[in-house]
């Protein structure tokens, strides 16, 4: 499908390019559905283009490029509203913004994803398993 947004112009998304949060994220609870878009110019960013609203896009990226031994806690109960049974198996993103000249990640809610369902979930707090 062809979906125009604001800051891509417009996606060519396949069936296995969505990426469903069904609980929503923090501030987004409308949004549902997203689609990873590579960054051209910095390779170690993404952004997560909301198919829900062709304006909202948020920067990701993977916070172990960043915080090599950064570990988050998550329940199975998480880890099995994305049909996953280990936490080895997760993508694990971040969101990034930038305030005035700087730029940070949010590694208190981390995006947990699974690749082969193309479910995602929102980590807040919690501390049974380490990734």
């Amino acid at each position: 499908m062809e979906f125009r947004t604001k800051h891509f112009g417009t996606l060519h998304i396949g069936p296995g390019d969505e990426l469903v949060f069904a609980h929503g994220l923090i501030g987004f609870d409308d949004c549902r559905r997203w689609a990873l878009v590579e960054d051209p110019q910095a390779g170690s960013l993404a952004w997560m283009q909301s198919l829900d609203d062709q304006s909202l896009a948020l920067g990701v990226a993977s916070p172990r490029r960043f915080v090599a031994d950064y570990q988050i806690g998550v329940c199975r109960r998480d880890l099995a509203t994305i049909g996953l049974s280990t936490p080895q198996t997760a993508q694990v993103l971040a969101l990034v913004s930038r305030h005035n000249d700087s730029v940070s990640m949010n590694l208190r809610a981390p995006l947990l994803i699974n690749p082969q369902l193309r479910l995602g979930y929102q980590v807040v707090g919690s501390e049974a398993h380490s990734l």
